[in-house]
């Protein structure tokens, strides 16, 4: 299955935070890395129910409308290197991972960064080693 992105990329910049447990932050810039899996959709991943829990009570999304979320959208992984293991962050998504749980849907789906185009994204980073 493709996904394609059609939404307006001039509005505002959103950027995701991703603080580790230490303090260490990462921060991407939503807009870029969307404008990149635009050009790769090929590497959409389907990420389990039992998976979303653990991102969902991770980040913990606020959700005022769920309405307003639109699932037809798929979310945006990024790479990360924390002890030698690499795993995805889910810098795009939060609110439709929340209602994936919601609706009760057995996955969503994931595009997934390159290693570079997750860097490109990136507007600030406290430990550069974090990522491949």
């Amino acid at each position: 299955m493709e996904f394609r992105y059609d939404f307006d990329l001039t509005r505002p910049t959103n950027i995701f935070v991703y603080t580790l447990f230490d303090g260490r932050e990462i921060c991407w810039d939503v807009h870029t890395a969307t404008a990149c899996v635009m050009r790769l959709p090929s590497l959409c991943q389907h990420i389990p129910a039992e998976a979303l829990h653990a991102i969902v009570a991770r980040n913990r999304p606020f959700v005022h409308d769920w309405n307003a979320i639109d699932l037809a959208y798929p979310g945006i992984g990024a790479p990360m290197v924390v002890d030698g293991r690499q795993f995805y962050v889910l810098v795009d998504g939060n609110k439709r991972a929340a209602k994936t749980l919601r609706e009760c849907r057995l996955s969503m789906p994931v595009m997934l960064l390159t290693p570079a185009d997750s860097r490109a994204s990136i507007v600030h980073c406290d430990d550069w080693s974090l990522l491949p």
